[in-house]
């Protein structure tokens, strides 16, 4: 690296010099450097960062399946930082793993593990809280019955937000095959509910028993409708919308 003394400045490569300014001195170094595609793939000092590589792709594939496993139960209106945060959650329970040599984490064996787990059941899907914020209640998640009691649920008038007039609720199960990398979702019926309906008690379950081998993951979906000439029209605003985890399990 040597300093350029001219009546004129350049900046850029030239005849193998590459130009620039490094803290308002021109300077001129020999254009090049960096690392090649060759030396990415095969040398021994880029072997942490193909690591790093491999475990981001399957972050990546996961982070895919599971949103087209969630799309019925995820807003019509794209959230376009779910992507991004789904992956830096995803990441953090690779990391989980360690039993796996570095460069084959996976996030399956992530979330076998306790703290893996918790961090997937607390990710924020979006932060409405609806029904703890508006109606109260409690939620009971039976897993070897694939069942979602809710309970003492307040669905007096003044409990709605301003513009809905019924509140949907519907429970999802996605299981999740890591091995083959592919995902089935199986959804109960949603249960829709004005301020006119006296029970405070609903149970859910899937509409067809869930089937396959994998990781399962139960969620619950909230979510708003306001009723205009006899028809529902879901609220597509944020705070109108809610999906939380309930429990993960398997292997």
């Amino acid at each position: 690296m040597a300093k350029v003394n001219s009546l004129f400045e350049i900046q850029g490569n030239l005849q193998g010099l590459n130009f620039y300014l490094r803290k308002g001195v021109a300077t001129v170094r020999k254009a090049g450097g960096g690392f090649t595609a060759n030396t990415l793939k095969n040398s021994p000092t880029m072997e942490r960062v193909r690591a790093n590589g491999t475990e981001f792709g399957h972050c990546s594939s996961v982070n895919k399946i599971l949103k087209q496993a969630m799309r019925d139960l995820l807003p019509q209106k794209k959230d376009l930082s779910l992507h991004s945060n789904l992956m830096h959650l995803l990441l953090q329970v690779k990391n989980l793993d360690t039993v796996s040599s570095h460069g084959k984490r996976r996030v399956e064996k992530g979330l076998q593990t306790e703290a893996g787990r918790k961090l997937f059941i607390s990710f924020p899907f979006n932060t409405s809280k609806l029904l703890k914020k508006f109606h109260g209640g409690e939620i009971h998640y039976q897993a070897n019955a694939y069942s979602c009691t809710l309970q003492k649920l307040d669905l007096s008038p003044q409990t709605f937000p301003k513009g809905a007039t019924h509140i949907g609720i519907q429970m999802g199960i996605v299981v999740m095959d890591f091995s083959q990398m592919k995902a089935q979702t199986f959804l109960s019926e949603e249960m829709l509910l004005n301020p006119q309906d006296q029970s405070t008690t609903l149970c859910l379950q899937p509409k067809e028993p869930p089937m396959g081998e994998g990781m399962t993951i139960a969620v619950l979906r909230v979510a708003y409708y306001q009723k205009v000439a006899d028809t529902l029209h879901i609220l597509h605003e944020e705070r109108f919308f809610e999906l939380q985890v309930l429990d993960v399990y398997g292997y």
